[in-house]
């Protein structure tokens, strides 16, 4: 049934036709960790997690997806590319219960292998995927997909190792805009002294390629910001490559939470900032044989991770987990303080306080 207007202050109607009075989407969502509260002049759903978006009042929401991001190379290695990036905006959704999947990071792996590739996050339709791994010193295999590309490795004089993985940017459905498609970079010829690595590409930059032996391993390319969740967050950039001896140390993470990749001579590289930054990469002054991990992407950022420094049980670390954000803006009816709603399926009635809320009426 419509809302009937019986008076200037005296409503009737279902209980969905009040929520709707509302501009705001009228929804709740579910999954661990997962929350839909009021931020600023918006309602905010956050998606640390798989879970739903449960909506019984339909609007339009402006939406931020992110895939996971790659983990980094292990031995000489580059860092992992980020998770792509899609964002949409006045975004109409129906009232529905919407599955929403958040991408996990890829995982590191040890051995001189490629780092593995992040996980897909989607909603509505649209699938963003996650940041390729970042290459090992002594693995020819090759991703067969992913948003941003992981960087290239250095140390065995094998010229393939050392281009960075081509990033694929993902179709946009209607109504939303990707980012991504970004390549890894290329560690420079030969290897000594520093056996650098480079960076992994982010949503928004290709990973940084060394311009030669002698300095620092290649940083992360940045990834998109976005401020959905009130700040203005970066998301989706790439680990820091790997330096294994000389002091001009690791690559540091993208802006996005990407990781910084390791060193031993020189520092470990930073992490990218973030909703939550990637750790730094381990460090050991003075020990050219020791080797050292990479630091991870941070979590629901879609970092990508950094690269580690030697062979043996040393990880390239693994890249962070994606996000998926959905916002409405709030908006009210413009009724007069005290307009009273009758609930026709509830028996209930609610008074209107003339700028936000309806208080539900108590009988005394």
């Amino acid at each position: 049934m419509a809302i009937k207007w019986l008076d200037a202050k005296r409503l009737q109607g279902t209980n969905a036709e009040r929520l709707a009075l509302e501009t705001t989407v009228s929804a709740s969502v579910t999954g661990t960790g997962n929350t839909w509260t009021t931020v600023g002049d918006y309602k905010v759903a956050k998606f640390i997690t798989t879970g739903d978006f449960v909506v019984t009042g339909a609007g339009d929401v402006d939406v931020l997806i992110v895939g996971g991001g790659g983990a980094g190379g292990a031995s000489l290695a580059g860092g992992g590319g980020g998770g792509g990036v899609g964002v949409a905006t006045d975004y109409t959704i129906t009232a529905a219960t919407h599955a929403v999947v958040v991408g996990a990071g890829g995982s590191g792996n040890a051995s001189q292998t490629n780092g593995d590739t992040g996980d897909s996050s989607s909603v509505f339709g649209q699938t963003i995927t996650g940041g390729m791994g970042g290459r090992g010193r002594a693995d020819d295999n090759t991703p067969t997909s992913g948003a941003n590309g992981g960087g290239g490795s250095n140390g065995d004089g094998t010229s393939s190792r050392k281009t960075g993985f081509t990033g694929t940017q993902d179709t946009a459905i209607s109504g939303f805009t990707t980012y991504g498609g970004y390549n890894g970079g290329t560690a420079p010829s030969g290897d000594t002294p520093n056996y650098n690595g480079a960076g992994g590409a982010g949503a928004g930059a290709n990973g940084q390629s060394p311009t030669n032996n002698t300095v620092a391993a290649g940083n992360g390319g940045d990834g998109i910001s976005n401020s959905f969740l009130g700040t203005a967050y970066y998301f989706g950039g790439g680990g820091g490559g790997a330096c294994y001896t000389g002091s001009a140390g690791a690559g540091n993470g993208g802006a996005g939470g990407g990781g910084g990749g390791s060193a031993n001579d020189g520092d470990g590289g930073t992490g990218g900032s973030g909703l939550n930054a990637g750790t730094a990469g381990s460090g050991n002054s003075g020990n050219g044989s020791a080797g050292e991990s990479g630091g991870s992407g941070g979590a629901n950022t879609g970092g990508g991770g950094g690269a580690s420094n030697h062979a043996g049980a040393n990880t390239g670390d693994g890249g962070g987990s994606g996000i998926v954000v959905i916002r409405s803006l709030i908006g009210y009816p413009n009724l007069p303080n005290g307009t009273i709603f009758n609930e026709t399926d509830t028996y209930k009635y609610f008074m209107w306080n003339g700028t936000d809320t309806w208080n539900q009426m108590v009988s005394s």
